[in-house]
């Protein structure tokens, strides 16, 4: 398995526990889809589904699972909102959010120096492509300065071992 296609693990699996309890209302769009577990969960949940990613293996290996689990996902490769186009009810992102350099190794999860550039450029974006009403949610960690991301508020997190993690909301 390739190096840029993030697995799901606990931020994952947080933020799936809380969109299966949503009913399916529209236009969803994955930021960041990894493996495409979520996008591919949330279609067979009856969202209408876009999901992109920054790296063209997850981008693949995200659409090797929408045909194995037969739903339908329009996936396109993306930094950020860089090739998306459209509004959306529902935009999800699990950013890469914790403290560390630029450099190449750990590109799937230093979030900036600190924790939260990538999100704070996400938030900067996600504007232009909400639908009337909608509203973003996204992951979010206790080891980032997260203090700062101005009109988000928690709506869940779990503690792990040696952080805790959120989930976000933006409107």
């Amino acid at each position: 398995m390739p190096d840029e296609v993030y697995q799901p693990a606990e931020d994952t699996f947080l933020l799936l526990d809380y969109l299966n309890q949503l009913e399916p209302d529209g236009q969803l769009l994955e930021v960041g889809t990894g493996s495409g577990l979520i996008a591919v969960k949330m279609a067979e949940n009856g969202w209408q589904v876009t999901a992109s990613d920054i790296h063209q293996e997850s981008v693949e290996e995200a659409e090797e699972l929408a045909v194995e689990k037969d739903v339908e996902v329009d996936f396109i490769s993306s930094d950020l909102f860089g090739n998306i186009r459209g509004e959306y009810d529902l935009v999800v992102f699990n950013p890469p959010y914790l403290p560390g350099g630029d450099d190449v190794e750990g590109r799937t999860w230093k979030g900036g120096e600190k924790g939260v550039e990538i999100t704070e450029s996400f938030l900067e974006q996600v504007r232009d492509y909400l639908a009337d009403g909608g509203r973003a949610v996204f992951v979010a960690s206790s080891l980032s300065e997260i203090e700062g991301l101005e009109d988000c508020r928690k709506i869940r997190s779990t503690e792990l071992w040696f952080e805790t993690l959120y989930l976000m909301e933006f409107k």
